[in-house]
């Protein structure tokens, strides 16, 4: 996870195994936000396992303050 405290904010990637739905991955997001520190804005960016083309970013979840 890469934070910065200047502009209160928190970037986190995560690999996933395959896509989820919407409902799953706000799911998910708000477990991931309940773990770690609070910061005012909290990005993830779920990257798919074993993506072909790369680093390649699927899906993100935002949160300024609220997803």
């Amino acid at each position: 996870m890469k934070s910065n405290h200047n502009i209160e904010k928190n970037q986190l990637e995560v690999e996933i195994n395959q896509k989820l739905t919407k409902g799953q991955l706000a799911t998910l997001a708000e477990e991931l936000y309940n773990t770690k520190d609070k910061q005012r804005r909290f990005y993830i960016f779920y990257n798919l396992k074993g993506n072909e083309n790369g680093f390649m970013t699927w899906a993100t979840s935002h949160f300024d303050p609220e997803l």
